[in-house]
């Protein structure tokens, strides 16, 4: 009973916030924004970034793994994020759940091409190993 009761609290929890990514933060579309992006490699992305939130490890459950694709505003922000894949373990559901609050923290120089600031898209993968998390 409790194991069905935590599954259903975190429903209720990542519910809203999934339906939320429609629109992202400060209420743009997330397909017309995805449209806009300028797709940037990770390492690119992490050159540009300022602030880097980086989740605590979680010695219970070492090696665990999971891969965000952000969508960035003109002016640094994240607006819109997608889990790229599911949480099919204790210790990918802590990392997803400890990293999506980090990735909130995140702020980077805004891109620029052709003299504009553009929004970017590009992917995050967390990596924790039970001692660190780490960006791959």
């Amino acid at each position: 009973m409790r194991v069905a009761g935590f599954f259903a609290a975190f429903a209720l929890l990542i519910g809203p916030a999934a339906i939320a990514q429609m629109r992202g933060r400060d209420g743009q579309d997330c397909d017309v924004l995805k449209k806009q992006a300028v797709q940037l490699s990770s390492k690119e992305a992490l050159d540009i970034a300022l602030h880097k939130g980086i989740p605590t490890p979680d010695k219970a459950y070492p090696e665990s793994k999971i891969s965000w694709t952000v969508l960035v505003t003109q002016d640094g922000l994240i607006d819109c994020v997608l889990d790229n894949s599911p949480a099919e373990s204790w210790g990918r559901l802590h990392l997803m759940l400890t990293s999506a609050k980090a990735l909130e923290a995140w702020r980077f120089k805004p891109y620029v091409s052709d003299g504009k600031k553009r929004p970017f898209i590009t992917k995050l993968t967390f990596f924790d190993d039970g001692k660190e998390v780490t960006l791959e």
